[in-house]
């Protein structure tokens, strides 16, 4: 610097200009909105700090927080308990540097009032019965509160129930009866505030109910007693029993403990045993009869005759089922099978001849009877639903068979016999496998002999049994064949009781059958054959009726064996034929047991469409009983037709209602005249029917052999050989003759053989 004459002075300073920094926040900071409620403590936080800037920096927030919250200036930690309640409202927290530039994180604050949660209905207490649904519990939701709430339900249901949490629903069937037990419903607010409720729930015991009921009793006047576990048909918590008979001079009833009874017998009689049971919920009762006979031994014999003809059923199914042969024949041939609805219409010319010794001789016509056959209703006298069927395909096979028991057991207090027919068909499923199919006639009758301190006498028991029995056979051809078989058959048991005790009575009979067996060769030289030879199967053989001493019986037998059998074979042009004898070890079981030995011979002829079976047996068992059974089994099987010939069979159902005589042989043969010819019948039968035909032309002409079973009305049965010759069969019938040889059996069994010979004309 100068002044105006030029003197001077000098001043030296520095000057130094900086960079303008605006200050920041770090990235992504933000401040946390909160919400809170008076007089509850918040969680603190700490508000960001800020860099950058020229200078220092300082920090403000605005406004001013709640009444009850303050910041610490030093650490610019928020905390403290809100005292206030404070609309949702913005708070600027800023910092500004030296030069005047700022930057600001803006948040919310919201303090509510506190509120106490409210329920605003309640839960009543709740009586539940063990073993039954309940109607579901819907706990309720609570209102006011702060934020959000949480329920509990303590202690968690068990029993059989359970709480879903999803929908505060307590459902499920409890499990048994429990005590009264407290449960708390609580609900929870965000801030700890609760509120709770108590409720009850008591589950009673299920009101006692039947689970079935008992079986009624039979005692025997001098017999032993019985004891009844009536608990076994009761369910649910038993506080009472009343348990009360009749009629005492029946029998006398004690009670050993509660719901456990004994009877004792004292006379002849029936009564009724009734039981009622109760609880605090309800109650339940049942009953059963008591029945006292005087006849406790024939009750015995009954069942082990029922066992013996369950044994004879068996035995003769495993005779008719065993090995039939090792080759089949596969050529292939054509096949025919038919099912025809007839309804018959015909002129009948009838002539009886006895035998010469009779009063109707046999050379001679004494009497010729012409009768119109028409019913009532003015309709056909005869309809039927014969199945004729004749098959010439080697995939299919025929056969029939018949088997022949006896047997006595009991020293010979129980003896008897049973036959047996068969009439089955098999497919071929392979080279040695075929399955199948078999009709069944049981038809058995025995005599039983008893004594007891009551009572003593004889009786005896006639079964009349139909069933099927599915089969399959297998083997190599050669070494080894084994059969499974298995079926049921029903129809009447009849019990003819010859002493003063007792009357005589029909029941329903069912028949279960079920075996198996193996031949395996084990040596083979030359023709000869030596093989080992088993089975093993059950049958039962049961009846039932509305009351008397077949209700409810079943005779039960189970057989195995094992032994060798010695075959002699012969290889011929037409087929091949084996001579068999067998000796096996044979243990039967069930009602009636023993163990013995089995002893049986068998002829087998084998061709190539024709197989052919006789086999005649022995089994001698030792017990406490001796048991003896003899048996004689025929079978004849038929595969593939040829040459104009085959075999011919037809089950025939018929309903007969005449003004006249039944054309039936057993009502001649039982009236031993034919001098009734209009007296009024009503019958119904069945015929079964096996045979084989020869034609040259179907349409033309058929001569046929046959075999005919019939059971006829009123227990007349007959078994006929004959033949027919039938020409230019149609549907609305043909001219037939027909020849039979008549065995009258069931009522019959004692009238005289005969023939019959029927000429028909259609009309």
């Amino acid at each position: 610097m100068r002044d105006i004459d030029g003197d001077s002075i000098a001043f030296t300073f520095h000057l130094t200009i900086s960079e303008d920094l605006q200050p920041s926040f770090a990235a992504g900071a933000t401040i946390e909105s909160a919400s809170y409620i008076t007089d509850s403590t918040i969680e603190p936080f700490t508000l960001p700090t800020a860099m950058g800037g020229n200078g220092a920096l300082t920090y403000d927030l605005s406004p001013n927080l709640p009444n009850g919250i303050s910041i610490d200036t030093r650490t610019f930690e928020i905390a403290g308990t809100p005292l206030e309640p404070l609309a949702m409202s913005r708070f600027d927290w800023s910092v500004t540097d030296a030069d005047g530039d700022s930057v600001a994180l803006h948040f919310y604050l919201t303090v509510d009032q506190d509120e106490q949660p409210l329920f605003t209905a309640q839960v009543a207490d709740r009586l539940f019965i063990a073993e039954t649904p309940i109607r579901p519990i819907q706990l309720p939701n609570a209102t006011s509160g702060n934020g959000e709430l949480s329920y509990t339900l303590t202690p968690s249901p068990g029993n059989g129930l359970s709480f879903d949490a999803s929908t505060a629903t307590i459902a499920g069937t409890p499990l048994d009866e429990a005590p009264n037990q407290s449960f708390t419903w609580t609900v929870t607010d965000i801030d700890g505030d609760s509120t709770s409720l108590m409720f009850d729930i008591l589950v009673q015991p299920a009101s006692p109910e039947t689970t079935g009921s008992l079986a009624n009793a039979r005692l025997f006047v001098g017999g032993s007693t019985q004891t009844i576990d009536a608990n076994t048909v009761f369910r649910g918590r038993i506080d009472t029993w009343s348990i009360e008979i009749a009629d005492s001079n029946v029998a006398s009833l004690a009670i050993d403990a509660p719901g456990v009874l004994t009877l004792t017998p004292r006379f002849e009689g029936q009564t009724t045993v009734s039981i009622a049971v109760a609880n605090v919920t309800g109650s339940a009762a049942t009953s059963f009869m008591v029945s006292v006979d005087t006849a406790g031994a024939e009750l015995s014999h009954i069942d082990s005759t029922l066992s013996l003809n369950a044994s004879a059923a068996l035995g003769s199914v495993m005779n008719v089922f065993k090995k039939r042969s090792r080759t089949r024949a596969t050529e292939p041939h054509g096949s025919s099978t038919s099912l025809s609805l007839d309804s018959v219409q015909d002129w009948e010319l009838s002539t009886w001849h006895q035998r010469p010794n009779s009063t109707i001789e046999l050379d001679q016509y004494s009497i010729t009877r012409f009768d119109q056959s028409r019913s009532i209703a003015g309709q056909p006298n005869v309809s039927s639903i014969p199945l004729n069927f004749s098959h010439t395909a080697t995939s299919w096979s025929i056969w029939g068979a018949m088997d022949l028991q006896s047997l006595s057991s009991h020293d010979d207090e129980i003896d008897g016999s049973m036959n047996s027919l068969f009439l089955g068909a098999d497919y071929t499923l392979g080279a040695n496998t075929f399955a199948g199919l078999a009709l069944a006639r049981h038809a058995g009758s025995s005599t039983y002999q008893f004594t007891s301190v009551d009572a003593n006498g004889e009786g005896s028991l006639d079964t009349n049994l139909t069933g099927f029995y599915p089969y399959l056979q297998h083997g190599d051809g050669n070494r080894y064949s084994l059969y499974i078989v298995g079926g049921k058959a029903s129809g009447d048991i009849d019990l003819d009781r010859s002493h003063a005790h007792g009357t005589d009575q029909s029941a329903d009979g069912e028949l279960s059958v079920f075996g198996a067996g193996l031949d395996v060769v084990l040596w083979r030289r030359s023709a000869l054959d030596i093989s080992l030879v088993g089975d093993a199967g059950t049958a039962s053989l049961s009846s039932s009726a509305d009351s008397g001493i077949l209700n409810d019986r079943e005779g039960e037998s189970s057989r195995f064996s094992f032994g060798a059998s010695f075959a002699f074979n012969q290889t011929m042009d037409t087929g091949q034929m084996a001579l068999a004898a067998d000796l096996r070890g044979v243990n039967e079981g069930g009602d009636e047991s023993s163990s013995g030995l089995e002893m049986g011979v068998n002829l087998n002829f084998i061709g190539e469409h024709m197989d052919f079976m006789l086999d005649a047996r022995r089994v001698a068992g030792s017990s406490d009983m001796e048991r003896i059974r003899n048996s004689a089994s025929a079978r004849l099987r038929y595969q593939a037709r040829v040459n104009g010939s085959g075999l011919t069979a037809s089950i025939s159902n018929r309903w007969q209602d005449h003004w006249f005589e039944p054309n039936y042989s057993a009502r001649h043969l039982r009236e031993q005249t034919l001098l009734s010819p209009f007296s009024s019948s009503v019958g119904h039968s069945l015929e079964t029917k096996l045979g084989y035909g020869f034609w040259t032309n179907r349409e033309t002409a058929l001569f046929e052999p046959r075999i005919k079973w019939i059971d006829a009305a009123q227990g007349n049965r007959e078994f006929h050989v004959g033949a027919v010759w039938r020409a230019r069969p149609t549907i609305q019938g043909s001219s037939s003759l027909s020849v039979d040889l008549i065995r009258p059996l069931g009522q019959l069994q004692n009238a005289a053989p005969g023939m019959a010979l029927r000429l028909a004309l259609p009309l």
